[in-house]
């Protein structure tokens, strides 16, 4: 659960930031300030101005969009790559619904899986978990099911997964940490960070959503007219998280605020930075819908014909929520160090902070420096390139700070 402030025991944290207040535009130097609340988490506020971080980085391995196997993968993100605690890396191919193993040199081990609905087989994988014997798990949407491998490739049977909505899975140990979308009896939805361990599911986090619209959409004519989605307000708060192999970070994102959390879900930090929050306006939301199109498309007899719905039809049909978020999303290094990109209206556009293990602000990186998707054990970034086609691969980047 996401900790909000409370005078008690805050004195000191913030005395730092009215100081900060009552020093005008000048430029302050970044300071942390910890205190604890009465259960003992502490809570970290950095205040100060963006400091830049003159950091470079070198390629050290590519993996993926090639024209061979098994490197013939060509869509990568943070649920298709994982790593275990040998720096061996594990590549989900949801095109061939192959499952491989790479040394951290980048040889592939070997390659399981195969479309199909027998036993190792995938029909519809939608996330891979290293675990920590080597092997890994796959979550398949279809099955409602882990699909277990071993370290040598072979095939360990699989667990129902029961629970219905959008899935995220993260292993921490003997236990797995999930973001799921949560609908309640009244219809309500909310994002979950559940922790399952064996029969027990314990909710660490959670964020009510705005109530979902059912909208249609006329500036594409009559066709378009029938088409219904259930949407949600613009600028909705989403859970942005990422796993370490001890601890999870957690954001709603509307405000800068990461909750850190121990193996058995326990809130034992939170991360704060004196970021301002932006109020949304009706333009703010029209530039984002602009930047996030609807499409309708309709079969003729001449052909398909596409249609992008009016970014002003967009506004009056989602509405949008009061504020923009301030996080876009975060990354949690086995070191403790935490990476967050600041959101921003167009992705990847949003500059990068970095905070050393205690929680204090380090400084800030450009938006185009790699942000890693996860860490090797050695504390490189494992990072997502993507070439002129939309061809995706993976690439791991050694950080000289």
């Amino acid at each position: 659960m996401t900790i909000r402030w409370s005078l008690q025991g805050t004195a000191p944290v913030l005395s730092a930031a009215l100081l900060v207040l009552a020093c005008g535009g000048r430029e302050q130097d970044p300071v942390a300030n910890t205190v604890r609340d009465s259960v003992g988490v502490e809570i970290v506020l950095n205040t100060g101005e963006d400091h830049p971080l003159s950091w470079s980085w070198t390629s050290i391995l590519r993996l993926g969009g090639k024209e061979i196997e098994p490197e013939t993968f060509y869509q990568v993100n943070r649920r298709l790559v994982d790593l275990d605690s040998h720096g061996n890396i594990y590549v989900l191919d949801r095109q061939a619904m192959q499952l491989t193993k790479f040394t951290r040199a980048g040889t592939a081990v070997w390659t399981a899986g195969g479309r199909g609905g027998g036993p190792g087989e995938f029909l519809r994988a939608s996330q891979v978990m290293a675990l920590p014997d080597g092997g890994a798990d796959v979550h398949d949407f279809r099955k409602r099911a882990l699909v277990h491998f071993g370290a040598a490739g072979e095939v360990l049977g699989q667990t129902a997964v029961e629970r219905r909505g959008y899935w995220r899975l993260g292993a921490l140990k003997a236990a797995y940490f999930a973001h799921r979308l949560h609908r309640s009896d009244d219809g309500l939805f909310t994002h979950r960070l559940e922790r399952y361990s064996g029969a027990d599911t314990t909710v660490v986090a959670q964020t009510p959503l705005a109530e979902a619209r059912v909208v249609q959409y006329e500036s594409c004519g009559p066709d378009a007219a029938q088409m219904r989605s259930q949407l949600y307000p613009i600028f909705s708060p989403e859970l942005q998280w990422h796993e370490s192999r001890t601890h999870v970070a957690a954001s709603d994102g509307s405000r800068y605020e990461i909750d850190i959390y121990d193996e058995h879900g326990a809130l034992v930090r939170s991360v704060r930075r004196s970021v301002p929050i932006q109020l949304a306006t009706r333009a703010d939301a029209q530039t984002w819908a602009a930047a996030n199109p609807v499409r309708f498309t309709r079969g003729t007899g001449t052909g398909v014909v596409e249609c992008i719905i009016e970014a002003s039809e967009i506004v009056d049909k989602h509405t949008y929520v009061d504020t923009t978020p301030t996080i876009g999303e975060v990354a949690l290094a086995d070191d403790g160090s935490l990476w967050v990109r600041q959101w921003r209206m167009l992705p990847d556009s949003g500059s990068i902070d970095v905070f050393d293990a205690q929680g204090a602000y380090l400084g800030t990186l450009p938006p185009d420096f790699p942000f890693p998707i996860q860490f090797t054990p050695a504390g490189d970034l494992v990072t997502v390139k993507r070439d002129e086609m939309d061809v995706e691969w993976l690439e791991i980047l050694r950080v000289r700070r």
